[in-house]
């Protein structure tokens, strides 16, 4: 059973976005029912790793979109951004030196990753929106 399932009430209305938030999801998940089953380690280390490069290509892309549309909560959201691939960086590094416990610690990173969705991707989605003159081709 998924830790969470992605539904269109996380959706931002921009649908390359909604796309890197969904694979999200699922490598989430993944790493939650890998934990649960006792897998390889290296393969949990690999999922962690897929999972950061995965976030990291996202963020540069929001980044880029938001500084295209002069969105003005960009240094913030830059901040969380930032924040959230140094969680990730150190929960893989503590959990290959067997002092991480993945499960809670997904949860946690699922529910701030959730919050980021519904919070400062929403705003940066409606400014978007809500500006027409500011808006770039997605």
């Amino acid at each position: 059973m998924p830790l969470l399932e992605w539904s269109e009430s996380y959706s931002v209305g921009l649908p390359q976005f909604d796309q890197d938030h969904e694979h999200m999801f699922t490598v989430l998940n993944y790493l939650h029912n890998a934990m649960r089953c006792g897998q390889d380690p290296v393969i949990i280390s690999g999922s962690l790793e897929e999972l950061w490069l995965h976030t990291e290509r996202h963020f540069r892309a929001e980044e880029t979109f938001m500084q295209a549309m002069h969105y003005p909560g960009f240094a913030a959201h830059k901040s969380e951004h930032l924040s959230v691939l140094l969680q990730m960086a150190n929960l893989k590094e503590r959990y290959e030196h067997g002092e991480a416990h993945l499960n809670s610690e997904l949860i946690e990173l699922l529910l701030n990753s959730l919050e980021h969705i519904e919070g400062s991707d929403q705003r940066a989605a409606d400014f978007s929106a809500s500006n027409p003159c500011q808006q770039v081709p997605a």
